[in-house]
Formats: structure tokens, sequence, C-alpha cells
């Protein structure tokens, strides 16, 4: 049962930073938004060779090698409503009628059905985004999010707005600085402006802050 979304966002700052901000800067990915923060989801080592991607991507002039900079882990836990009705939307495949009830969508973990009718709401507002023209040109399987996803990742932030209990969202996304065929990782997505009730620290840094107010 996913009670709780944890993600990591990678940040580069000086070496005696005493607050950071979550940004997708460090993490190259292709369709971000600006509306919208990110961090790298899954199991310790299937985060690993993003982070390191990053790092290396980050570490091109030296300054982390030399310790001019450091490369901060920001560990971000958003958890689910503590209601009952809640609880019963989070186990197994999600169902069509609970799409827009549940407060986590998870690409993997869409019933056939609710792929399709997401599906449907992601070419619909995809279409206002690129237009008819590139979206017929497009070689997109709307009835697989990893498909649509991949494709008009940018589209999220409107999916946010149609869906207003929607807190976050994981779903592939392609990382610019990976080699073609390891370049799509799982991504967590959620709207900034809903980011303040998220528990957020700094990974072996317990005295830097994490300032989600983007102000």
């Amino acid at each position: 049962m996913t009670k709780s979304v944890c993600l990591t966002t990678p940040v580069v700052a000086p070496n005696d930073a005493t607050v950071l901000t979550p940004t997708a800067e460090w993490m190259h990915l292709a369709g971000t938004h600006k509306d919208l923060l990110y961090g790298f989801h899954g199991s310790t080592s299937s985060k690993q060779p993003f982070l390191s991607a990053a790092y290396d991507a980050a570490d091109k002039k030296g300054k982390l090698t030399k310790r001019e900079l450091t490369f901060y882990l920001i560990d971000l836990t958003y958890r689910a409503p503590e209601l009952a009705e809640s609880q019963s939307l989070l186990y197994g495949q999600l169902a069509p009628q609970l799409l827009d009830k549940t407060p986590f969508i998870v690409s993997r973990r869409l019933s056939t059905e609710t792929a399709y009718d997401l599906g449907l709401l992601w070419q619909e507002e995809a279409r206002g985004l690129v237009g008819l023209r590139k979206l017929k040109a497009a070689n997109v399987n709307w009835s697989q999010p990893s498909s649509y996803m991949l494709e008009f990742p940018e589209v999220a932030a409107q999916i946010f707005k149609r869906l207003p209990l929607l807190k976050c969202m994981l779903m592939p996304m392609r990382m610019t600085t990976m080699p073609t065929g390891s370049d799509v990782c799982l991504v967590g997505v959620a709207p900034k402006a809903d980011a303040k009730g998220v528990a957020a620290d700094v990974r072996y840094k317990p005295d830097v802050k994490v300032d989600l107010s983007f102000a």
C-alpha cells in the first residue's frame, strides 16, 4: 500500500549553504515545466545511475572534485491524506472511477481503463499545448502512459489542474545527459504551489534547511 512517495532532487550550491531550494536544473530532464517540482524516485540502486550522471554533468569544470562546490541531495516525502477513504485509493492498480480522487498517480500501477482515460486527458491538453499538426505527427500510443508521458512530459502541469486532488505523479522522463536506451528514469512530479507541507531535508546535512516557498 502506497502511503507516501519519496523523491530525491540533486542541487549544486556553495559548500557553506544554509538554505537550499530544490530545482530541476541539475537533473537534466527533457520537458520540465516551471510550475512543477521534480525528484528522482525508486530504490537507491535504481536512482544511483541518474544521480551519478547528474554529478558528472555538474562537475565538468571540476568544481565538485576540487570541493569548490557541493553536490547536495534533497529528499522530499509526499504523504497521503490521513483519511480512511484515501487508503483504498492507493492499493493495487488504480481504477478509472478513482482517477479524480487519488492523491498519487503511479504510471506503472494504472489499470488498462485508467491508463486510457488519463491518455485522453493528456491528448486533449497536448493538443492545446503543441497544436494539432505536431500532435498528429507524434508517434504516441495514447493508451500507454510510458508513451504519452515521455512524448509530452510538460503536459503534467495541466493534469494537476484537471485533477485538483492529485498531489504527486510518478512518471517516466528522459535524462538528456544519459545515452539513448538508458536515459529513461522514474521521476516524481508535483506542483510547486502545493509543496509547503511536504517533508524535506538535506541528506547528511541536518543543519541545511530546505526552502519550499519558491518565492
